[in-house]
């Protein structure tokens, strides 16, 4: 089974997204800090990761980069999912290595849509 990574300091948006997906065919893991996703993502290796940048300890741009580095998960696909919306934002996300970059608040629609074009692409199967 194909597994996703949450990781935001919100324990409600990680709710939301874990009902958003709870249909799907993922096994669903979620991290509230940085430096959790690291460790998770290194022993579980997901697929996907919904990842946000402004959170304590370690800021999602620094996770993004610690994650791409890691062979074994150098193809996991992360979408950031954050509340900032500037051009300057989304380069610096994208040239961190995310793959997707999306705004709270985000549309569950267009969420699944992203995630959809992912599995069918086969850049996870």
């Amino acid at each position: 089974m194909k597994k996703m990574l949450i990781v935001d300091d919100s324990s409600e948006l990680r709710s939301i997204l874990l009902l958003t997906f709870s249909y799907g065919s993922f096994e669903m893991l979620q991290a509230e800090n940085g430096l959790q996703a690291i460790t998770l993502a290194e022993h579980e290796k997901p697929e996907v990761i919904i990842l946000d940048i402004m959170m304590p300890q370690m800021d999602g741009l620094e996770v993004c980069r610690k994650i791409k580095a890691i062979p074994a998960l150098a193809n996991s696909f992360i979408i950031i999912l954050t509340s900032l919306d500037s051009h300057c934002d989304k380069k610096e996300a994208l040239d961190a290595g995310a793959d997707c970059y999306m705004t709270k608040p985000f549309n569950p629609v267009e969420i699944l849509a992203v995630i959809s074009n992912i599995t069918k692409k086969s850049i996870i199967a």
